[in-house]
């Protein structure tokens, strides 16, 4: 398996409709190969401080309760916008909801820049054909 340890995270794709999130990773300083990160089955993301070029530390997946918390932002995030869609925060809990849609919850971490996470069925890594 591709590592992505150390590589740059130079961009990402969402495809809503088909519930794919899909994280391109590119060599740092030529080291390893190009990776993309798909994500497929995608009941929620969330992503913060991208800085452009991020550095990535790892991928990892963790239990929703390390994703959740409390539940008191995601009450508060689908009060406001209806988000993850298609939960209804008076019937289930976040991680009710998780486990409703199938998802495994995976946290990204950086060294430098942008951190987040993503509820999906699945994750598979990509090796990215050099040009």
């Amino acid at each position: 398996m591709a590592s992505i340890h150390d590589s740059l995270l130079v961009g990402y794709l969402v495809d809503g409709r088909a519930q794919i999130v899909v994280l391109q990773t590119r060599p740092n300083k030529g080291d390893g190969g190009a990776v993309d990160v798909k994500f497929s089955g995608v009941a929620a993301y969330h992503f913060e401080s991208d800085c452009l070029e991020n550095i990535v530390l790892e991928i990892v997946e963790v239990s929703a309760d390390i994703i959740v918390g409390d539940g008191a932002a995601f009450v508060e995030r689908n009060r406001m916008h209806g988000w993850p869609r298609d939960w209804d925060c008076t019937r289930e809990t976040p991680k009710q909801f998780f486990q409703r849609q199938g998802c495994r919850c995976f946290q990204l971490s950086c060294s430098y820049g942008m951190s987040g996470w993503i509820a999906a069925q699945e994750i598979e890594l990509l090796a990215v054909p050099s040009p």
